[in-house]
């Protein structure tokens, strides 16, 4: 209500002024959930190394503009092989203990971390 009021309430527009206000509005907001839903439906693929998997979904966060949240964090292991997600969940719960960390670039930084590790042994 409070943007109907201050972008078009009361303004002498025409039709097609209204309706670019309106599409630029509701549009890039579309574009944005679209780009979102893409990040929380990604999943990495067998042939996908982890780390290029991990590069290609920070990449697409930033390009959604995603928050940080913990909710977007378990997308993320979530989406993992389960060779790596049983593991990155372990760590994860070992390192932050009683709260979970929101910061989705840290957690992608131990993971790779743990992977190289695991290349080591």
């Amino acid at each position: 209500k409070i943007w109907f009021e201050t972008k078009l309430s009361g303004k002498n527009l025409t039709w097609q002024e209204a309706h670019d206000i309106v599409a630029n509005k509701f549009d890039s907001l579309l574009h944005q959930l679209k780009l979102y839903a893409q990040v929380i439906r990604m999943v990495q693929k067998p042939d996908k190394s982890l780390t290029a998997y991990i590069d290609n979904f920070l990449e697409k966060k930033i390009e959604a503009g995603c928050e940080e949240s913990q909710a977007l964090v378990v997308a993320f292991l979530s989406s993992l092989l389960p060779k790596y997600w049983e593991n990155a969940y372990l760590l994860i719960a070992t390192k932050y203990e009683s709260q979970c960390s929101t910061d989705v670039d840290a957690i992608c930084d131990l993971i790779k971390a743990m992977a190289l590790d695991n290349k080591r042994i």
